[in-house]
């Protein structure tokens, strides 16, 4: 079956559009918003790494419907090696639409094995936009690209994409708005970074009371509560026992930050699929 692209959005997703619209139209600049499941303590996933289902059915649908409502979803390297995600908007009864997808990996590590993931082999693949840096090889690129898969790559001291280059990149393209879903090192590098926008925090009634538990975010250093990073024009949705919480993100005046995450990008906030 070939895959169904449309410009036009399904009925009931034009006002989650629009939020989307505004920010282009007053900004100039791509809406950016990180997606995060959470516990009640505050954890994305278990010491182990796993994190399927700390949320359930309803939240989870919310989101395909966000997803539908952006034209672009990220994640981070980490989440297609452990979860190999195809990163669609689904609903059980259309077919699959799928969204332009960035997968950040400064080193190409998704590219290693001999079995490619979905998101570079499937009926979608020419929807697929790797993020990656000059550290890469360039026979893991051309890989990609014979694939049919696009690759954005930029010069950089370090392996990984400053999220405000990629912020430029996709206002150049015409991208109004990208929906990051993770792992927490790619959440936290545009947190960090302040180039996120808008949170959707879903947190289901679960306690993990785990110190060795994953944050969904780490890299900012706050010292007193004035240096907090608030929510503005908070909205809150029930789905059964799960909590969405969301808001355009306020951050403090003064950096008071640490440093952006370097090491490898974690299995701890994963896209689900």
């Amino acid at each position: 079956m070939k895959p169904r692209i449309e410009t036009e959005l399904p009925a009931g997703l034009a006002e989650r559009a629009g939020l989307i619209a505004r920010h282009w139209a007053a900004q100039g600049s791509p809406f950016i918003a990180a997606k995060v499941a959470v516990t009640l303590d505050g954890r994305t996933a278990t010491r182990t790494g796993d994190s399927q289902w700390i949320t359930g059915e309803g939240a989870r649908a919310d989101v395909m419907r966000w997803r539908r409502a952006f034209p672009a979803i990220a994640v981070g390297a980490g989440t297609v090696r452990a979860d190999n995600p195809r990163l669609t908007a689904r609903n059980g009864h259309e077919p699959d639409w799928c969204p332009i997808r960035f997968i950040f990996d400064g080193r190409l590590r998704t590219v290693d094995g001999p079995v490619l993931p979905h998101v570079y082999a499937d009926a979608f693949r020419a929807r697929t936009i790797v993020v990656t840096t000059d550290h890469s090889g360039s026979e893991a690129r051309r890989r990609l690209q014979a694939q049919g898969v696009q690759v954005w790559t930029f010069a950089t001291p370090q392996p990984r994409v400053p999220p405000a280059d990629f912020r430029r990149r996709c206002a150049e393209a015409g991208l109004t708005g990208i929906y990051v879903e993770g792992g927490s090192d790619l959440l936290s590098q545009f947190l960090v970074s302040r180039q996120l926008d808008y949170l959707f925090a879903y947190r289901g009634p679960l306690l993990l009371a785990d110190d060795d538990a994953k944050p969904v975010f780490s890299g900012w250093q706050t010292e007193k509560m004035t240096g907090a990073i608030r929510l503005t024009g908070v909205q809150h949705e029930v789905f059964a026992g799960d909590l969405l919480t969301r808001g355009h993100l306020a951050y403090p005046e003064r950096p008071v930050c640490d440093q952006i995450p370097s090491g490898p990008a974690s299995l701890s906030s994963r896209a689900g699929g």
